[in-house]
């Protein structure tokens, strides 16, 4: 038998103990924790279970967002085959599809989405510049935005004075989150539940 075999044996026999004890003094002092968060409430106990992987539903792309269950406060959306992340989503009662945009600084919308979201008379009179050139946008208010189980209120948003084809949830919506994670093409949205 080769001895790196020999060696990597033997490291792992004398490592074993040592993960087992630390495995087991986490998990004991997991477990008071937790059970010292039920004792003393219900916001304590969730805030720990936070350390533990709970199975989320994960969005397919082009699909609404939605999280397994209301204390989870996850929403997941899995990358489309061009590596954006879609959603589906309702602003003021319109369904729209939006296409999530760490570089966009608010969320900008098509005039044909604003107008069926009776908005009022759009100003186009702000000055916008992007990777296409300069556009001149009007700036709107959504008075209530959902994404899968999660909805903001009072979002800034921009109707674009061009042509734009897909409606872009930008950082304006994004910063409502707690924190935003990208991994293995998955994007995790963690919310505080209400």
């Amino acid at each position: 038998m080769p001895a790196y075999v020999l060696i990597r044996e033997t490291r792992k026999e004398r490592r074993a103990p040592l993960r087992v004890a630390a495995a087991t003094v986490a998990g004991l002092g997991l477990a008071g924790a937790l059970l010292g968060g039920v004792a003393y409430g219900p916001g304590l106990a969730a805030g720990l279970l936070r350390f533990f992987p709970l199975p989320v539903w994960i969005s397919e792309s082009g699909h609404g967002a939605d999280a397994t269950n209301a204390s989870d406060h996850v929403i997941r959306i899995k990358a489309g085959p061009d590596g954006h992340y879609y959603v589906e989503g309702d602003a003021d009662g319109v369904p729209v599809k939006f296409m999530i945009d760490t570089g966009s600084t608010r969320i900008v919308l098509p005039k044909q989405i604003a107008e069926r979201m009776s908005v009022g008379p759009l100003n186009f009179d702000i000055p916008t510049y992007t990777a296409n050139g300069v556009s001149h946008d009007a700036e709107i208010t959504i008075r209530k935005l959902t994404v899968g189980p999660y909805s903001g209120n009072n979002i800034p948003a921009m109707v674009n004075g061009g042509p734009l084809d897909m409606p872009l949830l930008g950082m304006s919506w994004l910063r409502t989150f707690q924190s935003i994670e990208i991994e293995n093409g998955v994007m995790t949205l963690h919310y505080r539940g209400t």
